[in-house]
């Protein structure tokens, strides 16, 4: 198992909103994490490193008292309810970050069993070498109207109501955390990411980039490139984990 991490501001916003994290845990196991922070210059900022910090915290914890002994599900909940408790509090305490807020997706893998949990619109894609597979749906306007039938996949990437997350970290006191168990294995790769690349490539675009027999170093460069060279209109960061 390789993993590795990278985040960049694009070709039009002044600063990246983005956070991400990832931790090794030994014999393979892991958990990855990726924010996309919203709530004006600095809010942004410190909603997405926030909630990074306070889940990574989570995790550390957990570790110390051996993961083993943990519902990995119940783990990753909770984690994500602790980081939203540390972003609303800032929220509240701070005048000048009020209403600031951020998306999150973690995947954690530990002793052959997988889950992933996510509030927003951030993605997490497996790729087994030949198919992709959408392990997120959107917390969005539009997703619910494709769930209604009332907009195609294609109508929703130009749908003026696209980037209207119904979920989001850090507003309440409270949030709603999607939590489901996966199936990935190895060979595959795994990628997690903000909606900066995911709008800029699409699904079958991203299948073709994990089919590569390419590290995730460079898978990342070369993800976040092409963002870049598609008009790199928001923050981009791509986790990637080659299993």
């Amino acid at each position: 198992m390789t993993i590795f991490g990278k985040t960049d501001v694009g070709r039009v916003r002044q600063s990246n909103q983005d956070a991400y994290a990832y931790t090794e845990l030994g014999g393979g196991n892991f958990c990855a994490v990726v924010c996309d922070g919203m709530g004006g210059h600095v809010g942004g900022n410190v909603a997405s490193e926030t909630a990074i910090a306070a889940f990574q915290k989570q995790i550390s914890q957990a570790q110390e008292a051996s993961l083993k002994e943990r519902d990995i599900a119940q783990l990753l909940e909770y984690c994500i309810l602790r980081a939203n408790e540390a972003v609303f509090s800032r929220s509240i305490n701070e005048p000048s970050l009020r209403g600031m807020g951020t998306t999150i997706v973690t995947v954690m893998s530990y002793e052959g069993k997988s889950y992933i949990a996510h509030v927003g619109d951030s993605r997490a894609y497996y790729c087994n070498g030949e198919k992709i597979v959408r392990l997120t749906k959107d917390h969005s306007v539009v997703q619910e109207m494709i769930d209604h039938g009332e907009l195609t996949e294609e109508e929703a990437q130009t749908h003026p109501y696209k980037h209207v997350i119904t979920r989001v970290l850090g507003v309440d006191s409270d949030v709603s955390v999607e939590v489901s168990p996966i199936e990935i294995a190895s060979p595959g790769k795994l990628l997690l990411c903000s909606d900066g690349l995911s709008n800029m490539l699409s699904d079958a675009e991203l299948e073709e980039f994990l089919k590569r027999d390419t590290e995730p170093a460079a898978l990342c460069d070369e993800l976040i490139a092409c963002a870049n060279e598609r008009g790199g209109n928001d923050n981009i960061t791509a986790v990637v984990v080659s299993l």
